[in-house]
């Protein structure tokens, strides 16, 4: 990490049922493969839903993009996924 690092974040709840998190970070990193220093900016949504007090379903979606010092897009990237917890 650099010191250019930077977390944004914030979340809400509603009766404990539902719950939610959202987050934003811009990052500095070394290419090894460019061979240069290249910056990410990423957002990530999590929405958490509580049908039980020790069951839990979580669904995650994930941007990047990521540029070179010229500031042009390199690669952008999509992620997502869905996981369920049990607590016993």
């Amino acid at each position: 990490m650099t010191p250019w690092d930077l977390n944004f974040g914030g979340g809400t709840t509603f009766r404990l049922v539902f719950d939610s998190d959202w987050r934003l970070s811009v990052s500095d990193f070394y290419n090894f493969t460019a061979r240069h220093v290249s910056r990410a900016w990423s957002t990530q949504l999590d929405l958490g839903y509580r049908p039980r007090p020790h069951w839990k379903w979580t669904a995650r979606l994930r941007h990047a993009s990521v540029f070179d010092p010229q500031d042009e897009l390199e690669e952008r990237i999509w992620l997502g996924s869905l996981r369920t917890e049990y607590l016993f």
